[in-house]
């Protein structure tokens, strides 16, 4: 991503080993509600899965950081990042 409305040209990558998808899946389902004001950059990454779209945003210390499209007012923080990050970069 570029900005939050605007992705970079080239960039689509479509993941579609159902092992893969139902990690993500499962990735993202057990993030965790982050409480307090939400200030983040531009996303790093725009997922879209099943009916939903997703920012998200890889940490230096092997976490990450969902956010749903419909709702920019709460992010959910994922603890270990790393596999995630190995599948969507790859």
């Amino acid at each position: 991503m570029i900005s939050f409305s605007k992705a970079k040209e080239n960039a689509l990558k479509t993941i579609t080993d159902p092992e893969e998808i139902e990690q993500i899946e499962k990735t993202f389902h057990n993030a965790k509600k982050q409480s307090g004001i939400v200030d983040v950059t531009d996303p790093q990454y725009k997922v879209d899965l099943e009916n939903e779209s997703y920012y998200l945003w890889f940490n230096k210390d092997g976490t990450a950081v969902i956010m749903n499209t419909k709702d920019t007012h709460t992010i959910f923080k994922i603890d270990s990042a790393d596999e995630l990050e190995e599948m969507i970069q790859n």
